[in-house]
């Protein structure tokens, strides 16, 4: 199963879970950094008035 597959059942149960409704997500992303031996992820969400949330998550890996 493709990525885009597996993300086409998730996304919907992912925002249901977090009482989101889908049609105010105008974008997503995930970015991930592995560096010095540590694993730095930033996601990212823009809702549908253009307000960007962003969330950091820093771990020793």
């Amino acid at each position: 199963m493709s990525t885009i597959a597996l993300n086409q059942d998730w996304l919907p149960k992912h925002f249901e879970r977090h009482e989101v409704e889908e049609s105010m997500v105008s974008e997503m992303r995930t970015d991930i950094v592995c560096a010095n031996g540590q694993v730095s992820v930033k996601a990212y969400v823009k809702d549908s008035r253009g307000k960007v949330y962003e969330k950091h998550i820093q771990s020793d890996a």
